[in-house]
């Protein structure tokens, strides 16, 4: 087969003249169809054989550019698993901490509440003061001893922020640092001064065994013993002992005991 492709259109004629008869040509050109056929079978299955080839190595690029693909998602997919983890491990952290921060919260509310009840029970004896006056005559009529709104609800109540109950015996009023407060009613000044929880305070006896009290001052402007007017300013709003930043922290109570006290204003705003 190699002899035939490399004599080329002359091979055909050697045949012919090394023949020692004509039936000795047309066998041996026989022979020559029968290789060529065979050679030409060869052919079209190695071309085949390439195409296939050919067809297997795109597809094979192909796959290996998909694998490269998905090694990149994957990548990014590990990524933003990792961005997520992270968020995760600090909203977790945030949660621990604000739970952390509710239970000191309550505890220090409750130390708060204690050291007033202490403060009340060696006032009692004085809650009397103010013959002749009639708070509840005014009940429903009273101003408000700083215009604002009113952050929380009296009794227990659950934090929105912190998801724990706490109990408020009073209310907090939004009030800028040096806003002006006034007396809600007529009275004597039973006490001035700091206690812990409620920053700088002052309580006054309205009579009939009233008294209200007012937190987180940032001045006390009157003294004990002092008479007072509704309206009298007896001090400026702040942030002492505060745990909410600027407010005024309200409180009204009957024979010591903490009562609502916004039903007994006339104009009330809560947030």
């Amino acid at each position: 087969m190699r002899q035939i492709y490399k004599e080329g259109p002359i091979f055909p004629l050697k045949v012919a003249f090394s023949s020692e008869s004509a039936s000795d040509f047309l066998q041996k050109l026989k022979y020559m169809e029968l290789i060529a056929d065979n050679d030409a079978n060869l052919l079209a299955d190695y071309k085949n054989r390439l195409d296939s080839m050919k067809k297997e190595k795109e597809s094979l690029l192909s796959v290996r550019a998909k694998l490269v693909r998905l090694e990149k998602d994957a990548l990014a997919k590990r990524g933003e698993f990792e961005d997520a983890r992270k968020v995760k491990k600090r909203f977790l952290k945030k949660v621990k901490k604000k739970k952390q921060y509710g239970i000191l919260t309550r505890k220090e509310l409750k130390k708060a509440s204690n050291n007033l009840n202490n403060l009340i029970s060696r006032l009692l004896s004085k809650l009397s003061s103010g013959e002749g006056l009639d708070i509840e005559d005014k009940k429903g009529r009273l101003s408000l001893p700083v215009k604002g709104k009113i952050l929380n609800k009296f009794g227990r109540q659950k934090d929105r922020q912190y998801g724990s109950f706490i109990v408020h015996n009073g209310i907090d009023i939004k009030a800028r640092s040096g806003t002006p407060v006034r007396s809600i009613f007529n009275g004597k000044i039973l006490y001035t001064g700091e206690l812990e929880g409620y920053g700088n305070l002052v309580i006054i006896g309205h009579g009939k065994d009233y008294h209200s009290l007012y937190g987180h001052l940032d001045s006390i402007k009157v003294k004990p013993n002092q008479i007072v007017k509704a309206g009298d300013v007896i001090g400026r709003s702040g942030d002492t002992g505060s745990l909410v930043g600027e407010t005024l922290y309200l409180e009204m109570r009957k024979k010591g005991k903490p009562i609502e006290p916004v039903r007994w204003f006339k104009t009330a705003r809560r947030k």
